[in-house]
């Protein structure tokens, strides 16, 4: 009755096998993740009929509400300038900030695409931060502009950055 090549003797010992080996791919697959490198995530921008890439270098979380693990190291491109973002220093002991959102806006007859920023650690005067360049990746330093694009920001197009937030989670 109980051959040891009878079907139900084999699949106990196939389980036997599996039960066994089990602990050890649960242990390799939580090493593989948590040694996993971050994946380069380009964002396609386009501001006044220019073409711009944002590109994150994160991990996903995995969970729905948790912030994806990003290195603070973004950039921002036309195609011929790269300039990190943000380019506004963090003050001393502040938690990076991470591009979430961009917005396209005109001001002065000129277009001027604008980056919003979050930190993934709350909501205080630093964790917090919005930037506009010309097409030119010019940073825009002049507050009266500044106050213009913004107040322009909602009539252009805007989307959002793949970076700390969750999929589906965008700051705005």
């Amino acid at each position: 009755m109980n051959h040891p090549c009878s079907t139900f003797h084999l699949h106990t010992r196939a389980m036997k096998a599996v039960w066994l080996c089990l602990p050890i791919v649960i242990v390799s697959i939580a090493t593989a993740s948590c040694a996993a490198s971050p994946e380069t995530w380009k964002t396609e921008v386009a501001c006044g009929g220019q073409g711009f890439t944002v590109e994150s270098h994160c991990r996903k979380s995995g969970k729905p509400f948790e912030a994806n693990e990003c290195v603070a190291d973004q950039s921002l491109s036309n195609g011929s300038h790269l300039v990190r973002v943000p380019e506004a220093a963090p003050s001393k002991g502040a938690a990076p900030l991470f591009a979430v959102a961009w917005g396209c806006a005109q001001a002065r007859g000129q277009h001027f695409l604008t980056l919003s920023y979050v930190s993934g650690q709350g909501r205080s005067d630093e964790d917090e931060l919005a930037e506009a360049f010309s097409l030119e990746l010019k940073s825009v330093a002049d507050k009266a502009l500044l106050v213009e694009i913004f107040r322009n920001e909602d009539k252009g197009a805007h989307g959002r950055i793949r970076s700390i937030l969750p999929d589906g989670e965008v700051s705005k």
